[in-house]
């Protein structure tokens, strides 16, 4: 296992699979562990782990002769479809850089996605591809870590604002922006993009499920985390006629990047305007597994280690508690830099409706990254959906409530998402 945090399987969720599933081993990169010395620390207490040399961790879990190797981290697919390639482990795509975002668009296209791409590597590249392809446009990197890095360009004033702002200009693709539109429900506070947790045994497919996502927030400041996730809910409210077509859009997909022996997490613009394949990252989706679990779901950390031992699990799509509903919400600050001003008690937030657990809380002083720039992060369960949007509508009046210190009150994303709520529970 190559492991990083803040991927789609904690420490803990791994050492349970390592003693109900397979028993594993640990790799971590010596620049991740030189910035995350606790992570380390916990890992070597509770299972074989091995920090290694940047450059040489392929080698290094090559010469170990696993028999299998996998990720939840999206910046570690790409190496550790390399180490399944050479010990001819399960896993490898068939299509050559599948998670790379501008061999992944080219391929997509060729499988008759209309969303057009370039690559851009200096700011005298963005204008060029700008120009080809025109705007509203989004600049993203070319091997994604959730959403860092990623800039949504709507006028020439965007652009010049990447240009004298960004930092990172290496292998970044520019693409055509999908046509915006609203949640097919009409639920005011879903996002019109949805994502699908796909297992691929060989290259026979079965889609577990579609998941629903909250808006996406975006900061008024500009820089490599100015774009942030907000919340994902299940079971999706996507009406049978379309959630058909959101299936076929990723099967189209999947086949196109010639995927195999994996989970994959895809992400699709679902609206009246467009069923169309945003991207496909070769891991697990984040928090996936809690809130399946939740729900009385498959074990999806489970599958995925079956997975890349070559085994073939059984896949349910039936969830034991089909009734229940289920949130992880996850409300970023407007601020992009500085210091945690709020005094927040986890207590206080896990006495809000239907909250099962509050997993991190910004702590009073701590840097904003500390914790990912979010304000808190809720599990919520629910008895049924219309009972999940009035346990959200806490939960985001709440956030308001207990960061005011921090302009939570006031922020326009979190101010437009209280509103939405209450028109979802009117």
């Amino acid at each position: 296992m190559v492991h990083r945090p803040r991927g789609a399987a904690t420490l803990r969720q791994l050492v349970v699979a390592s003693h109900t599933v397979v028993p594993m081993q640990l790799y971590i990169r010596e620049s991740v562990a030189a910035s995350a010395p606790s992570l380390v620390d916990a890992a070597r207490v509770l299972l074989p782990t091995y920090v290694v040399s940047d450059d040489m961790l392929v080698d290094v879990v090559c010469q170990s002769s696993p028999a299998g190797v996998t990720t939840f981290h999206d910046a570690e697919v790409t190496s550790t479809d390399e180490i399944a390639r050479r010990c001819g482990l399960p896993g490898p795509s068939d299509v050559p850089f599948p998670w790379d975002k501008l061999h992944q668009r080219e391929a997509l296209r060729r499988a008759g996605s209309q969303v057009k791409c370039r690559a851009v590597d200096s700011p005298v590249a963005l204008h060029s591809a700008v120009e080809s392809l025109g705007l509203p446009a989004v600049l993203k990197p070319r091997c994604s870590d959730s959403s860092t890095g990623v800039a949504f360009l709507h006028t020439p004033v965007d652009v010049a604002v990447q240009v004298s702002t960004r930092t990172a200009w290496g292998d970044l693709v520019l693409e055509t922006m999908i046509p915006s539109g609203a949640h097919p429900s009409q639920v005011p506070t879903l996002a019109d993009y949805v994502s699908v947790e796909t297992v691929s045994i060989g290259t026979s497919r079965t889609h577990v499920a579609i998941v629903d996502k909250l808006p996406i927030a975006v900061a008024s400041d500009p820089g490599p985390v100015a774009v942030r996730e907000t919340g994902i809910l299940y079971p999706s409210r996507v009406p049978g006629e379309q959630s058909a077509a959101v299936f076929e859009c990723v099967q189209r997909s999947l086949d196109a990047l010639g995927v195999r022996d994996r989970i994959t997490h895809t992400e699709v613009k679902v609206s009246d305007a467009a069923v169309e394949a945003i991207e496909v990252n070769g891991r697990l989706g984040g928090d996936i597994a809690r809130m399946f679990a939740m729900r009385g779901g498959p074990d999806m950390i489970a599958i995925a280690l079956l997975l890349a031992l070559g085994r073939s699990p059984d896949v349910p799509t039936h969830f034991a508690q089909a009734s229940r509903a289920a949130a992880c919400l996850y409300v970023p600050f407007g601020r992009r830099h500085g210091f945690v001003r709020s005094h927040v008690d986890v207590r206080q937030l896990r006495t809000l409706p239907d909250v099962k657990a509050v997993d991190e809380v910004a702590v009073h002083g701590a840097p904003l990254s500390d914790s990912g720039f979010r304000t808190a992060k809720f599990a919520i369960e629910s008895p049924s959906l219309d009972r999940l949007d009035r346990s959200i509508q806490a939960a985001l009046d709440a956030t308001a409530s207990y960061f005011a210190a921090d302009g939570m009150d006031n922020e326009p994303w979190l101010t437009a998402m209280r509103a939405r709520a209450a028109q979802a529970v009117a």
